[in-house]
């Protein structure tokens, strides 16, 4: 049993150390602007639906990347403050390492996303518990106080809801903040989301996706935002 043990915890880390060499030699490769290149990605609610997303969205200097092995330990430093996650309605496994972080985002989030400025990454977005036909869950979250307000999250937001939200055969997007969050209630109420219900200090907010119109409506709001 041992020996099998870590003959899998071997194998974990070659595909790991396969998967850092890929992503170094796609970002040396890649440039700084829009790139139309796509991964599919499995949704970890229901493992029977994939989906396709660009790996890259928008450009410099303001740009969503997929997540990669590389993010792991900037994001496990910023989300490793409780009060963080707990302020935005967000729970993970307590983890030791960032290795632990990013494996736990990769199979938590069927769309996850950095969001990159000239300053570097300041945030994460992503998207969870996809039912296809019905609803899509969304996550975001800016790292330092000192980031907010300057419009990132809507830019992050509108950048998500025109190159993956629309293409998902869902009917709304849902987020969960805390209900004394007043700052994010506020924010996702001035981008069109509804109050649903309130439940154990987590409030759960709603809105519809609609088409074109839909769209260039919270194209409005966005940049009414920032």
């Amino acid at each position: 049993m041992p020996s099998e043990t870590g003959a899998g915890i071997k194998r974990l880390l070659e595909i790991l150390a396969q998967r850092w060499k890929a992503e170094r030699k796609s970002a040396t490769s890649a440039s700084c602007s829009l790139s139309d290149e796509t991964a599919f990605s499995r949704n970890p609610s229901c493992r029977f639906f994939w989906f396709r997303i660009p790996r890259h969205i928008g450009k410099h200097p303001f740009a969503l990347r997929a997540l990669r092995l590389s993010d792991g330990p900037t994001l496990h430093k910023e989300l490793g403050n409780a009060g963080l996650l707990e302020a935005d309605g967000l729970s993970r496994p307590f983890a030791t390492s960032w290795l632990h972080l990013w494996w736990w985002l990769r199979r938590t989030y069927a769309a996850p996303y950095v969001i990159k400025t000239a300053s570097g990454c300041v945030g994460f977005i992503g998207l969870c518990r996809i039912e296809p036909g019905d609803s899509v869950e969304a996550t975001l979250v800016i790292f330092a106080a000192r980031r907010r307000r300057l419009g990132y999250g809507s830019r992050a937001f509108f950048l998500l809801s025109e190159n993956v939200l629309q293409r998902l055969p869902v009917k709304r997007v849902v987020v969960r903040v805390r209900a004394d969050n007043h700052g994010s209630l506020s924010f996702w109420k001035r981008l069109g989301f509804e109050e649903l219900k309130n439940e154990s200090g987590i409030t759960l907010l709603s809105r519809q996706l609609m088409a074109d119109s839909g769209s260039a409506t919270l194209l409005e709001r966005s940049r009414a935002v920032c």
